[in-house]
């Protein structure tokens, strides 16, 4: 709700006439869409604002590469340009799309396509003067502290889910804690171990994971997930995941499957 008023007024302020350049304005409504493409994604707060940043570090440099091609006469150094803009476009989606779920590179890939590169003068801040601009522009950040823990744990069960299913080592560590620890594995490298030797032997091999019947319970720094449903042709497991609270994420210290 709180992001669809932000659109709103956004796109609102682009209509406000007065101190407001037309690059401002066109600013304003890329912002507005960014959002929307956000919302429509279904990122949570804490993932708005981290995409939101990544577009403007994007649109910032998109800006500058055009200006240095609006200046350019020679047709080996505008192709050379050319270039870096889509590669840019590239690396752009990849920034604003990582660690998202579902993997929205490709539609984010094809939203930037469809914006025009902005001119520098235009990523300055929205002049005072244009009251819903400025408001729109403060409430932009305003999510970052919004994230509930709960909604930061869910984050981190979607990532582990997607690494599951994808078979990614990697983004499956990463949801583990530097202090993970299971009383019959042991430590975090014992872990990584065991769970290469379990995909190169193909247990998880179209594997699923279901979260929809979990619940969380939080106490203080420390919080439980159950159940975490893992099913493969090779059989069917409900997991309890333990997390601490590290800075700003939550990360599992350590995992109780059923039975075991």
């Amino acid at each position: 709700m709180k992001r669809a008023f932000l659109v709103v007024a956004m796109v609102s302020a682009t209509l406000v006439g007065g101190a407001a350049s037309a690059q401002g304005d066109q600013a304003l409504l890329h912002k507005a869409l960014v959002l929307g493409l956000a919302e429509d994604l279904g990122l949570d707060a804490a993932q708005t604002v981290r995409f939101y940043a990544a577009y403007n570090d994007y649109a910032a440099q998109a800006a500058a590469l055009d200006g240095t091609r609006a200046e350019a006469a020679d047709l080996n150094k505008l192709a050379e340009l050319d270039k870096q803009l889509l590669d840019l476009r590239v690396k752009g989606a990849e920034r604003m799309s990582a660690g998202l779920p579902g993997d929205p590179k490709t539609k984010v890939y094809e939203f930037l396509g469809e914006l025009p590169v902005l001119a520098a003068a235009a990523w300055s801040p929205a002049p005072a003067s244009c009251p819903m601009a400025a408001a729109a522009m403060a409430e932009a950040a305003a999510p970052a502290s919004a994230a509930s823990d709960e909604e930061l744990i869910k984050t981190t069960v979607a990532a582990l889910k997607k690494a599951l299913e994808d078979l990614d080592l990697d983004a499956l560590l990463a949801t583990f804690s530097d202090n993970f620890h299971h009383r019959e594995v042991g430590g975090k490298e014992e872990a990584k171990y065991m769970l290469q030797m379990g995909i190169d032997m193909g247990y998880a091999d179209d594997g699923e994971v279901f979260v929809d019947d979990m619940e969380i319970e939080i106490d203080g720094d420390e919080a439980t997930v159950y159940p975490i449903e893992l099913s493969s042709p090779a059989g069917a497991i409900s997991v309890e995941l333990v997390l601490a609270k590290e800075g700003d994420k939550w990360l599992i210290t350590t995992l109780n499957p059923d039975g075991l």
